[in-house]
């Protein structure tokens, strides 16, 4: 994460870059499931017109603070573009 952007990594062999301005997102999600929440972690999932991305594995607190940024970012975007 940067000032303008979320920089998603993935792949072992086959590596894949994805650059999601925040301007692009149109909300966040936090998820748990049986197994994640047995091991205190969740997943927290963003949310573009296009697609979905999803950072799993975090624990509760990192979870948190991570959509609580997402939403202070865009937020601070969206408030710079109107005016």
């Amino acid at each position: 994460m940067n000032e303008d952007e979320l920089i998603f990594q993935k792949g072992y062999f086959f590596h894949s870059i994805t650059y999601v301005p925040f301007s692009r997102i149109q909300h966040t999600e936090t998820e748990q499931g049986p197994f994640l929440r047995q091991a205190q972690l969740m997943k927290v999932i963003i949310h573009t017109a296009a697609t979905s991305h999803s950072i799993a594995g975090l624990s509760i607190e990192d979870g948190t603070n991570i959509q609580k940024e997402i939403s202070m970012k865009f937020e601070m975007d969206t408030n710079s573009e109107n005016r």
